[in-house]
């Protein structure tokens, strides 16, 4: 562990190089012992096989002569050893005499050689231990046994030859390979620093602040799946700081607008250009309560944001919800000039939530059309029942809103200009609360046409309690 430690203290182009060049080094170590090793054996086996011909040309000239001993009938009149014993010396005579006559070849020397009978009587020679034995065999029975030690190394010049050549044919390819993985390692060591220390040089430019560096990292490994997953965070970076500005500047323009009208009226009224009669103050009180709904708006939309926003769980009828809701809008409906229709397929719809959470999302979206939908015109409430979750659909009549203005309905201080007007006294919050408020409850709302000619707002949650 304290060598892995003390790697730590390294460049991370050296940790590399070592970690790759060593597990190929030691690669190239265990190829070469293994061919080495294998090549000794496989040597030693062709020598063996090698010395094994030289013992079956002599075992052919031992057959061969006992074979002339036994069609003269002379084997039965003599005992095994001094039969072999004449046969022995007639082959020296006759080697000595006619040696073309054996054809042998020129090389057939032994170390050592040694004949056991099949009744195990040794002939001549030594006893041998690790020896290389080839039998003797006449018509078909078998005379004895020659041997000669297993050979360990090169027995003719030539096998010394080949022997040396594959040697150095091993070191060379040795060497290569050593010097081939150790360049292979450094120019990955090499690439992979590089690549490293480009995710490095644009995560400290995204830690100094800088959100709009992206890290090229192509591929499927570990470093391209770590560039993109900080081009992402990059990404989130730079739109949370687009939202940041963006939230200020609105937060900013929302609260200037009623301010300005206040200090306006009231340098009015210190000038005597205005008296505080009951309009005007009814005016400022008009303003400060803007002022005082944008503020709670804005806060309460910081603590959805931020999780704080308490929840008190508990089974709401949807049905029971909604009907009270719609309730509380009529007297607003009729003075806005529009009628508003509740509608339930089912007499109760069971859903887990806050109930004053979910009435506040009701408000939120009635509001939201009467404040905007045209007169005479018509709002209409209707829940829905299905195996798993209840569905919350308001829809209002014209004006509609275009499909390219649909996804940003639920931002912050979003605005459809030419339809939803600041001057009608909304925050632009109300459906960014809504959203954040149904995502609590792990539901989902979307914003569409309505068949009635303007917004419909669906709503969706769930039945039980462990979908939330």
């Amino acid at each position: 562990m304290s060598i892995l430690r003390g790697f730590t203290y390294l460049q991370t182009r050296t940790q590399l190089f070592l970690a790759i060049a060593g597990s190929s080094l030691l690669l190239v170590g265990l190829i070469l012992f293994s061919t080495r090793y294998f090549f000794v054996q496989d040597f030693t086996h062709y020598m063996a096989e090698q010395e094994r011909n030289r013992l079956q040309q002599v075992a052919v000239v031992l057959s061969d002569y006992y074979g002339r001993y036994d069609r003269m009938g002379v084997t039965e009149g003599l005992s095994e050893r001094e039969l072999w014993r004449a046969i022995l010396s007639d082959i020296q005579r006759d080697v000595w005499l006619e040696p073309e006559r054996f054809n042998l070849d020129a090389d057939l020397a032994f170390s050592e050689l040694n004949f056991v009978t099949e009744s195990g009587d040794l002939i001549f020679g030594p006893r041998i231990e690790d020896a290389v034995s080839e039998l003797v065999i006449y018509d078909s029975d078998i005379l004895g046994i020659l041997s000669t030690p297993m050979p360990h190394g090169a027995i003719a010049p030539i096998d010394a030859v080949f022997a040396q050549q594959q040697r150095e044919t091993l070191i060379y390819a040795g060497t290569a390979a050593v010097i081939l993985a150790a360049l292979v390692a450094f120019l990955f060591a090499l690439g992979l620093r590089q690549r490293l220390q480009s995710l490095r040089h644009s995560a400290d430019a995204l830690a100094a602040g800088d959100a709009h560096i992206r890290f090229s990292q192509t591929g499927a490994d570990d470093v391209a799946q770590l560039g993109r997953a900080l081009n992402k965070l990059a990404a989130t970076l730079q739109a949370n700081e687009t939202q940041r500005r963006e939230f200020m500047a609105d937060v900013a323009h929302e609260l200037r607008t009623p301010l300005t009208v206040l200090q306006g009226e009231l340098e009015a009224i210190e000038d005597g250009v205005r008296k505080p009669d009951s309009s005007v103050i009814q005016r400022l009180q008009g303003q400060t309560k803007q002022l005082t709904r944008l503020v709670q708006d804005i806060d309460t939309l910081a603590q959805a944001d931020l999780g704080g926003l308490g929840y008190q769980w508990r089974q709401v009828d949807a049905v029971s919800l909604a009907q009270d809701v719609c309730q509380q809008f009529q007297a607003s409906a009729r003075e806005a000039g529009l009628s508003l229709a509740y509608v339930a397929d089912t007499p109760n719809a069971m859903v887990y939530g806050d109930p004053e959470r979910l009435q506040q999302v009701l408000s939120n979206l009635l509001s939201n059309s009467l404040r905007y939908t045209d007169a005479p015109g018509e709002v209409r409430v209707h829940v829905r029942q299905s195996n798993e979750s209840v569905k919350l659909i308001v829809e209002d009549s014209a004006p509609g809103v275009a499909d390219e203005h649909l996804p940003y309905l639920f931002d912050r201080f979003y605005r459809v200009h030419r339809d939803r007007a600041r001057h009608s006294g909304g925050s632009g919050l109300g459906l960014a609360l809504v959203e954040r408020i149904v995502h609590a409850h792990t539901g989902q709302v979307t914003a569409s046409a309505s068949a009635l000619g303007g917004l419909r707002v669906e709503i969706e949650l769930f039945t039980h309690p462990e979908s939330v």
